[in-house]
């Protein structure tokens, strides 16, 4: 079952969403709902940003391939976000791949239909702008990742990004992640291999920061990574 704010969006349903929702409730009333399966592109590297997507349900991977082929994940998408704003709002074209990773359903809105609501509707223009400092504060946040040159420093930042934006309160007193991503996720987020992956969770498992079990990841010691990520930047 989607949560109230997604069926609002999709059906138009009189529920009232939280404030930082209202952008999204505006947009899905004049966008058409939309479905994807699991492993279909949403756009491409290149493509024109004719449309921007409120995700209702499911998983984006937005992610580009350097020359050799080498993936690097940028952000996942998730349910009451939207995907696509920048190329759609100022007409370039998209600076990423998105691929859904599981089903998805959600809300196209065209670039048409976008900048007149917000001609129309200011304080949606608000909203954007706070969206896309988040999406910046991402970028940067990726970028100072990269910058760590040790590989259990990137994997604990990108293992506490993914604690902030997925994470469930944990019977420990710690976080589990509400989704499931592999090693290879990992690796392509942390930019590090994915057999190196595998060594540090068993090395951070060891020390009883994480345990990692069936895909399922719980951090037990965040104070512990935020150390990791800390010292490689002194």
């Amino acid at each position: 079952m989607w949560p109230t704010p997604a069926i609002a969006i999709l059906t138009g349903m009189p529920d009232t969403p939280a404030p930082e929702l209202s952008y999204l409730a505006g947009l899905g009333r004049i966008g058409r709902p939309v479905s994807y399966s699991k492993g279909a592109a949403i756009f491409h590297l290149g493509d024109p940003g004719s449309f921007v997507l409120i995700l209702a349900d499911g998983l984006i991977e937005v992610s580009v391939l350097s020359q050799s082929g080498r993936k690097s994940v940028l952000a996942w998408v998730g349910p009451n976000e939207v995907l696509g704003e920048i190329s759609a709002l100022d007409g370039g074209p998209r600076s990423a791949d998105a691929i859904a990773v599981e089903a998805c359903r959600g809300v196209v809105v065209t670039r048409a239909a976008l900048l007149s609501h917000l001609h129309d509707t200011p304080e949606a223009a608000t909203e954007v702008i706070a969206a896309l400092c988040r999406r910046i504060r991402n970028a940067s946040d990726g970028v100072a990742r990269h910058a760590l040159t040790s590989a259990s420093a990137r994997l604990a930042d990108c293992l506490l990004r993914l604690a902030r934006d997925w994470g469930t309160p944990a019977a420990d007193g710690g976080v589990t992640l509400s989704r499931t991503f592999s090693q290879a996720n990992l690796g392509a987020f942390a930019g590090i291999a994915r057999e190196n992956v595998s060594r540090q969770i068993a090395s951070m498992a060891k020390s009883g920061f994480v345990t990692h079990s069936a895909g399922v990841l719980t951090i037990h010691d965040l104070s512990a990574l935020e150390s990791l990520r800390d010292d490689a930047r002194v």
